[in-house]
C-alpha cells in the first residue's frame, strides 16, 4: 500500500486515487485528536474529584494547547530529519502515552504536566499532515482534500464525550483513558507499516522565515481569524461540559450526550466548507463563517432551555466550515521556499490563543461574573475579529489570486 501510494504521489492522480490515502492519514488524526480532547467532557467528574476553579480547569486546556504550539513549531526540523511517516507515528505513539500519564494523575500538578506533555506529543502530527495532505492531492483539490482531514477533528467532537461516558461506566475513566491509549499505539503502528510517506521535507522554522510571515499583513489577518475560530470550536467545546453541568443543572451523563450530539451535524460541515471555498473563495468563507459562528455563540450564554439546545447545536455546523479555507490559505501563502510554511508559524499562534486562551478568559469571567457570561464574551470577541480581520476587501481579492 505504502509502495503504490508513492508511485501516485510522483505521478499524480485523480482525487478519487488520493482518497484511501487521506481517509487512512485522517482515522491517525482522529484518534490524536480524541485523546487531546477527551479530557473536556471527563472535567466535571475530575472537578469534584481533586476540587478545582473554573479558571484552574481553563489552565489545563491552556497548557495542552502551549505544549501542542511548542511541539509545531519544531515538527519541521524534527520530520526533516526523520520523515513524514515516521514524525506522524511517533505523534501518535506519543500520545498515546499521555493518556496513560492522564490515568495516574490525582492532583492538579500531576494534570498540569500530563497536559503538557498531551500537548507536545500530538503537535508533532499537524504540519507533518499538512504537508503530506498537499502532496496527496490534486493541486485543483486542495481545499477538498483539507476537507476531508478535517472530518476527522468533527467526528472526534461528536464521539469523545460519548466515549468518556462509555468507559466510565465501563472500565472508569482511568482504565478507559489506558485502553484508548492502546487503541492509539496499535492503530499507529499500523500506518508506519502501509501509511503513506510523502517526499516533500519541510525547511525548519528558522528567523528568517518567521520575519517573512510576521512582516505580511495577509498572514496576520489569517491568524487573527484562526485564533477566534479555534475558539469558537475548540475553546467552547473544551467549557461547554462544565457549563451545562454547574449552570445549567445537567448530569455529566446528560452534559456530555448533549455536547456530544450537537456535533454530529458538524461531522460533513466541512466537506461543504471546502466546496464553498473552492466555490466562492476562501477569504469570503473564513469571514462570514467567524461572523456567523460569533453571532450563534453569544446566545451560548444567553438563553436557557430548549433554545439555549437550539443554538449548541447549529453554532458548531457553522464554525467547523472555516477550517478548511484556511488551511488551503496557509498552504498557498508565501514564495519560493516559504511557500507553505505560514502554517507551521501561524497555526500555533492561532490554536493558543483560540484553544488555550478562551477557554481561561471564559473559566475567569466565569469564577467572577458566571460561566455564561464567558461564552457571551467569548462570541463577541469573535464577532469583532470577523468584522475587523475578514471585511478587508483587499484581503478578499488577495486571497481570490
Amino acid at each position: 500500500m505504502a509502495g503504490s501510494t508513492d508511485s501516485q504521489l510522483q505521478l499524480g492522480g485523480s482525487f478519487r486515487s488520493a482518497l484511501p490515502s487521506l481517509l487512512f492519514l485522517s482515522s491517525i488524526f482522529f484518534l490524536i485528536f480524541t485523546a487531546r480532547v477527551i479530557i473536556s467532557p471527563l472535567m466535571p467528574i475530575i472537578e469534584k474529584e481533586i476540587s478545582i476553579s473554573h479558571s484552574a480547569e481553563g489552565s489545563l486546556f491552556f497548557i495542552i494547547m502551549f505544549g501542542y504550539v511548542v511541539s509545531i513549531l519544531f515538527a519541521p526540523n524534527l520530520s526533516s530529519r526523520i520523515g513524514n511517516r515516521r514524525t506522524i507515528v511517533l505523534s501518535g505513539l506519543l500520545t498515546g502515552l499521555s493518556l496513560f500519564l492522564f490515568s495516574l494523575c490525582h492532583n492538579l500538578s500531576a494534570f498540569l504536566a500530563a497536559g503538557l506533555f498531551t500537548g507536545l506529543a500530538s503537535g508533532l502530527y499537524f504540519p507533518t499532515a499538512m504537508v503530506t495532505i498537499a502532496e496527496i492531492s490534486p493541486a485543483a483539490w486542495l481545499t477538498r482534500g483539507m476537507s476531508i482531514h478535517e472530518l476527522a477533528p468533527n467526528l472526534g467532537f461528536v464521539l469523545a464525550p460519548l466515549i468518556a461516558s462509555l468507559l466510565g461506566i465501563l472500565m472508569g475513566w482511568r482504565h478507559g483513558l489506558q485502553a484508548l491509549g492502546v487503541l492509539l499505539l496499535f492503530w499507529n503502528l499500523l500506518y508506519l507499516k502501509h501509511g503513506c510517506n510523502a517526499k516533500r521535507k519541510q525547511p525548519p522554522v528558522s528567523l528568517q522565515v518567521v520575519r517573512y510571515f510576521f512582516t505580511s499583513p495577509l498572514f496576520w489577518r489569517i491568524t487573527v481569524m484562526l485564533s477566534f475560530a479555534a475558539g469558537s470550536t475548540m475553546g467552547i467545546y473544551s467549557m461547554l461540559p462544565l457549563l451545562l453541568v454547574n449552570e445549567h443543572g445537567m448530569s455529566v451523563e446528560h452534559a456530555n450526550s448533549i455536547v456530544a450530539f450537537s456535533r454530529i451535524g458538524s461531522i460533513v460541515m466541512p466537506l461543504i466548507g471546502g466546496w464553498l471555498g473552492d466555490h466562492f473563495g476562501n477569504g469570503r468563507v473564513m469571514a462570514g463563517a467567524l461572523l456567523l459562528a460569533g453571532l450563534l455563540t453569544v446566545p451560548i450564554g444567553i438563553c436557557s432551555g430548549g433554545l439555549l439546545l437550539t443554538f449548541i447545536f447549529v453554532q458548531p455546523l457553522i464554525a467547523v466550515i472555516f477550517f478548511p479555507s484556511c488551511f488551503a490559505c496557509y498552504a498557498r501563502l508565501g514564495k519560493g521556499a516559504f511557500r507553505g510554511m505560514g502554517l507551521s508559524i501561524g497555526a500555533p499562534i492561532g490554536f493558543l490563543m483560540g484553544a488555550g486562551c478562551i477557554p481561561i478568559l471564559i473559566g475567569l469571567v466565569g469564577d467572577h461574573a458566571g460561566l455564561k457570561t464567558g461564552f457571551a464574551v467569548a462570541g463577541v470577541l469573535a464577532i469583532m475579529a470577523a468584522l475587523l480581520a475578514g471585511s478587508s476587501r483587499t484581503f478578499l481579492q488577495r486571497e481570490e489570486k
